[in-house]
């Protein structure tokens, strides 16, 4: 997963657009898509985050968790 989410810093950097453009057509909670903008996109840090969707952080984290494995059954199912 870190590995991902490394790749996931490295586009949004390089191309945020094409990143933005790739997480909506994943299918991501509203929630879920505006924390992994905030962090991959817009370059938030973790704790920045809670304050952007009042929540609290074991919350967000656990919603980035699940946004990210999400992330991960879409590349599976591409590839099977």
């Amino acid at each position: 997963m870190a590995k991902l989410q490394d790749e996931l810093r490295k586009l949004g950097k390089k191309n945020p657009q094409l990143l933005l453009k790739k997480l909506k057509k994943m299918e991501l909670t509203e929630l879920e898509l505006i924390i992994l903008k905030s962090r991959y996109i817009d370059g938030l840090f973790f704790k920045q985050i809670p304050e952007v969707i009042g929540k609290s952080e074991s919350w967000m984290f656990k919603v980035h968790k699940q946004a990210i494995k999400k992330i991960v059954d879409n590349i599976i199912s591409l590839i099977y």
